[in-house]
C-alpha cells in the first residue's frame, strides 16, 4: 500500500503478531520515525493504532477500543434508548442475524451485538480491517464470558454477497454507505477524517450495493444515511416500507 508503513522499533513479539497480515496487504515497515508516511501503524500499550499524518504538518492517532468508558458497550443502556435504530433493525420483530455491510469503525456493529444480534461484519479497507480486528480481539479477550464474537470478514461486501451460498441469508443487512460531504463543513471528528480519507464514497456502487443487499437479506434491509439526503433516490427506486427519522440521520428500512 502507498503511503502506509508500519513501525517496529525491534519488538520480534509484535511483528509476529502482525507480520503475515504487512506481507499480505503490502505494508512496509521501518524502525525510526512516525512521520515517513501518511499512515503509519504501531503498537502502543498493546493497541494496534494507526496514526495520519496530514499535509497541513498536523497529526493524530486512532486506535479501536470499545473498553474505553465512552464506548458502545460501555453505554449500553443509551442504546436501548435509541428507539429509532432498535426499531429499523427489527429488534422485536424476531430478527436474530445481521450483516453489517461497511463496518468501519465497528460502532453499528457493537450496537447490534449489544442488542443480541448474531453479526458478520464485512470492511474492505485493509488499515480499518486491522484496527477494528484488533478492537475486537481485545474487547473478546477481556469479556470472554459473552458469547457471538462480532464475526468480522475482510471482503468488498459486493463480492462477498455474491460469493454467498443460495442457504447463506441473514435476517437482516444494514447498510451504512459513506457519503460525499457537504462543501463548507467543518471538519468531522477525528475518526470520521480517517475513514473519510481511507474509504471512498460509496456513490457511484450505491444501487449495486443495496441490489446486492435486498436480495440477501430473509426479512429487512435497512439503509442508514443523512435525514436530508437525495441520492439515494437517484440510483435506487424501491421505495422504504417504513422510515424512522432522528435529527441529523434516518433509517430506511425495505421489507422483504
Amino acid at each position: 500500500m502507498e503511503n502506509v508503513s508500519f513501525y517496529n522499533p525491534g519488538d520480534n513479539e509484535i511483528i509476529t503478531l502482525i507480520n503475515e497480515d504487512l506481507k499480505a496487504f503490502k505494508i512496509k515497515q521501518q524502525s525510526v520515525g512516525f512521520f515517513e508516511s501518511q499512515f503509519v501503524l504501531y503498537f502502543n500499550q498493546g493497541q494496534l493504532r494507526l496514526q495520519f499524518n496530514k499535509v497541513d504538518g498536523s497529526s493524530f492517532s486512532q486506535c479501536v477500543d470499545f473498553l474505553d468508558e465512552k464506548s458502545i458497550w460501555k453505554q449500553g443502556s443509551l442504546i436501548q434508548k435509541n428507539q429509532i435504530f432498535t426499531k429499523a433493525v427489527g429488534l422485536k420483530k424476531g430478527c436474530l442475524s445481521v450483516l453489517d455491510t461497511t463496518a468501519g469503525w465497528g460502532q453499528d456493529s457493537m450496537m447490534l451485538k449489544t442488542l443480541g444480534f448474531n453479526v458478520t461484519a464485512v470492511e474492505e479497507n485493509p488499515l480499518v480491517y486491522l484496527l477494528l480486528r484488533d478492537g475486537l480481539r481485545r474487547f473478546d479477550e477481556a469479556t470472554p464470558e459473552l458469547k457471538s464474537p462480532i464475526n468480522l470478514i475482510h471482503a468488498n461486501s459486493i463480492a462477498f454477497i455474491e460469493g454467498l451460498s443460495s442457504e447463506s441469508t441473514f435476517d437482516v443487512v444494514y447498510v451504512d454507505p459513506m457519503f460525499p460531504g457537504k462543501k463548507k463543513k467543518a471538519l468531522s471528528g477525528k475518526p470520521m477524517q480517517i475513514l473519510k480519507e481511507l474509504v471512498p464514497t460509496h456513490e457511484e456502487k450505491l444501487g449495486e450495493i443495496l441490489n446486492a443487499a435486498f436480495n440477501i437479506t430473509k426479512k429487512r434491509l435497512v439503509l442508514k444515511r443523512p435525514l436530508r439526503d437525495k441520492i439515494v433516490e437517484s440510483v435506487w427506486h424501491k421505495k422504504a416500507d417504513i422510515s424512522f427519522l432522528g435529527k441529523a440521520i434516518r433509517y430506511d428500512v425495505f421489507l422483504k
